[in-house]
């Protein structure tokens, strides 16, 4: 995880040939209105992994994001209050959202909240599989650096966090 950086992201886009298709912000951090104005006319840019309110969500939106990386997953709830990104997403009309349908990360109530907000041709289901996928219960195994091990059918880091799917 890194700050928005163009010329860093473009150095890598140019390196392998413009073969990157998503990249990934928090909304929230400084200069990621300019850089989804330019990253967005290379590939597409996408929210996640964000504490971003309202206000930030639909700048990075209107500057250009069109994609939300595992929705609900580590961006904040719901609030009639303080909405934040999901709000901001669907009032657009145009962003589509990941969601994770393992039957783990998101509650099936929410999964049908979710189509009912974007529509079922801005929604995407993916998996998140990690390297655990296949491997047996009480298996350990590393991701991005960080010990994880497969219990109940659940990837999870030390703290209890979910890590990834096991789903194959």
């Amino acid at each position: 995880l890194k700050d928005p950086d163009f010329e860093g992201f473009k150095a890598l886009y140019d390196g392998c040939g413009g073969l990157v298709r998503i990249v990934d912000l928090a909304p929230e951090l400084a200069d990621s209105k300019e850089f989804v104005e330019k990253a967005s006319k290379l590939c597409t840019v996408s929210v996640a992994h964000t504490d971003s309110d309202y206000d930030h969500a639909k700048a990075a939106i209107d500057a250009g994001v069109t994609h939300l990386t595992h929705l609900y997953n580590a961006m904040p709830g719901i609030n009639h209050r303080n909405p934040g990104v999901i709000p901001a997403a669907v009032e657009n009309g145009k962003v589509r959202a990941e969601i994770i349908c393992d039957g783990q990360h998101i509650h099936p109530s929410a999964v049908r909240l979710a189509f009912t907000m974007f529509g079922g041709e801005n929604m995407i289901l993916v998996s998140d599989s990690g390297r655990c996928a296949g491997m047996p219960e009480g298996s350990k195994f590393e991701l991005g650096g960080q010990d994880a091990w497969l219990r109940g059918g659940v990837a999870r880091l030390a703290d209890g966090t979910i890590a990834c799917s096991a789903a194959n």
